[in-house]
């Protein structure tokens, strides 16, 4: 029996589909929200052909591993490692050394594909910070490898079963996996993301509809609003879904199950959406989906770590896709194509596969092994570019005071015993909010050691009454413990409120800021600080290399200023006393990026290096000693 199951373009139109969005979602098309739901359609349609060809071949007797293995490798691996091989010499010109460290440990663990292993310990995919990461889409690729690395096990296993029993064991296994990603995705997205086993129930619904699991629509009409209802529930996720979105879980379920009805109304006839999905452009870009996944993600990246430029304008986001385009072209016609159309045995195949892996892997441990290789770029540069994701202090990444949502720490993780704590013989200073109000610490123990530093604070949880969507349980709850318990002790002489503040939080600053006037003598709202739209140290080192020092505050996000006004205007109605930190930064809006020494007040978008946290709170607490009196 043949080893690949009979062509259906209209799958290579329903792979358009799929990567379009998932291209779109990644230049930043705003209406495209959502176009990551296209991995997952991938996903099905994956499983759908594998399990045709492992099904058919284990029934009749003639699979083997070596053979399956193979044709994977010929499948799969040209493409890929041309793609990291250019990849990896563009990132050497491209790249900051601290960036291209993080490169070679991608190239390792994708080479190996575990990168889904490796991004789930590095990378939120729905951070900006992914931008740095030109192999982050590796991850899925590494995920559906791992699924054919455990499925045809099962399958030979299962190969002497009835019909019945091998469909009732993938019902029980894809059941299983649905129901473990819908609960990890409201406890731990991140998890649920990246790992292969909350996404195996995608790839088995492909393997569902491969042993013919569900109805058949039989009819040109039945078939034909199977094919709508399809694309509706493909479409309607990839304008409605964001980033905020709890997914994968039940949120991944419409579009694979979308796909799943695309799959089943072509496979016994037309439909009334045939002629769309059969078009030969539409095919032509199913034919080129694999390619064109694996080149337009470093083609945005690379683009965006060369110049800066992480919000790209609509005529470059066009011209970045038709070179991604041309890219995926040239790699379907010089690369996947030859390879998959010359048979060869299984053993050189499998060895040349391995000696691929082992040769990526070794190039990615030379750039860990020499640290990115600094040389690359002028000593004064590279110092500069040693800042980014430069973590502030230790006591800044502390574990038990402050709750990392990437983490999904629960609130008993907090300490509330040596985190709140008063000392009456001390000046007690609360410092509550979020990664803003973390980013300050270091610059209060700095300056003031015999103070008694309170800390309340969890990533992303803005210190303000109520609950926006995005509000975590723990967030919630140290929130409301702070209000209720903490900040009214008399015992505490200053409390400072900072936040990554935008204009969704003002309505809430109202009625937050009404709740603390009875305490205003004792409360500082630090407003928003300077923020970019790339980390600074990189917009400092690239405003080098280009001998152009005005390029960083060409990057500065302009609605910080008018939102600071706004903040203090608040502020000051309920009595509270303000301090802008974007003012203390950027005096006439004339921004400092370094300080005497050279050294970068922030080392990403906005949060503050050590060097930058004392620079901020030592204007901080000279305002409020002057405007309570106090000594220095």
């Amino acid at each position: 029996m043949s080893g690949s199951p009979k062509y259906r373009p209209d799958i290579d139109g329903l792979r358009a589909l799929a990567v379009l969005p998932v291209a779109g979602f990644h230049l930043g098309f705003r209406p495209l929200g959502g176009g990551f739901v296209g991995v997952d359609v991938f996903f099905v349609i994956s499983g759908f052909l594998i399990g045709q060809i492992i099904l058919e071949e284990t029934r009749a007797g003639t699979f083997t591993l070596g053979g399956f293995y193979a044709r994977r490798i010929r499948r799969l691996f040209p493409a890929l490692f041309v793609m990291l091989a250019v990849t990896a010499a563009v990132s050497a010109l491209v790249l900051y050394p601290a960036y291209f460290d993080d490169f070679g440990r991608s190239l390792v663990a994708a080479a190996a594909s575990v990168s889904n292993f490796y991004f789930l310990s590095t990378a939120n995919y729905f951070d900006a910070a992914v931008e740095t990461k030109p192999l982050l889409h590796t991850w899925s690729l590494a995920v559906e490898e791992q699924f054919y690395l455990t499925f045809p096990l099962i399958a030979l296993a299962l190969a002497k079963r009835s019909i019945a029993a091998v469909r009732g064991a993938f019902v029980a296994m894809f059941l299983v996996s649905l129901g473990w990603s819908a609960w990890t995705a409201t406890h731990d997205s991140h998890a649920a993301f990246y790992l292969p086993h909350l996404r195996a129930w995608e790839l088995l619904l492909g393997v569902l509809l491969a042993l013919g699991v569900g109805l058949r629509p039989k009819t040109y009409l039945t078939r034909s609003i199977a094919a709508i209802l399809g694309v509706a529930l493909i479409v309607a996720p990839i304008f409605l879904y964001d980033a905020n979105t709890v997914f994968p879980g039940l949120g991944a379920l419409p579009p694979c199950l979308g796909a799943a009805l695309l799959i089943v109304a072509g496979e016994n006839g037309r439909h009334a959406l045939m002629g769309a999905f059969c078009w030969r452009p539409t095919v032509f870009i199913g034919l080129i989906s694999y390619s064109l996944y694996l080149w337009h993600w470093p083609i945005i990246t690379l683009y965006q770590q060369y110049t800066g430029d992480l919000i790209i304008p609509w005529p470059l986001k066009l011209a970045l896709l038709a070179l991604s385009l041309a890219m995926a072209t040239a790699s379907w016609w010089f690369v996947e194509r030859p390879f998959r159309r010359r048979a060869r045995r299984a053993v050189p195949v499998l060895v040349l596969g391995g000696a691929a892996v082992a040769s990526a892997a070794a190039v990615g441990a030379l750039v860990v092994g020499f640290h990115g290789f600094p040389e690359r770029f002028d000593p004064e540069v590279v110092r500069i570019a040693s800042y980014l994701e430069r973590p502030t202090s230790a006591a800044q990444r502390g574990k038990t005071c402050y709750l990392q949502a990437s983490e999904n720490r629960p609130f008993s993780d907090f300490d509330l015993e040596g985190c709140l704590r008063i000392r009456p013989a001390q000046t007690n200073i609360l410092v509550f909010g979020d990664s803003h109000a973390q980013h300050l610490l270091s610059g209060l123990r700095s300056l003031w050691p015999s103070a008694n530093i309170l800390q309340a604070t969890a990533s992303g949880c803005r210190p303000l009454l109520g609950r926006s969507l995005r509000s975590a349980a723990a967030c919630v709850t140290l929130k409301n413990y702070v209000y209720n318990s903490v900040i009214t002790n008399p015992d505490i002489d200053l409390i400072i409120i900072a936040g990554r503040w935008d204009e969704s939080h003002l309505a809430r600053m109202e009625r937050s800021f009404t709740a603390l006037e009875p305490l205003a003598s004792r409360v500082i709202i630090v407003g928003p600080i300077a923020q970019y739209d790339a980390a600074v140290p990189q917009l400092v080192a690239l405003g080098r290399r280009f001998h152009d020092p005005g390029l960083a505050d060409s990057h500065l996000r302009a609605n910080i200023p008018t939102l600071d006004r706004e903040v203090r205007r608040l502020a000051q109605r309920h009595g509270l006393t303000y301090f802008s930190a974007y003012e203390t930064l950027c005096p006439a809006r004339n921004c400092r990026q370094l300080n005497a020494e050279g050294v970068p007040y922030q080392y990403d978008y906005g949060h503050l290096t050590d060097e930058g946290s004392t620079f901020v709170t030592a204007h901080l607490l000279s305002d409020w000693r002057r405007s309570h009196h106090e000594p220095g």
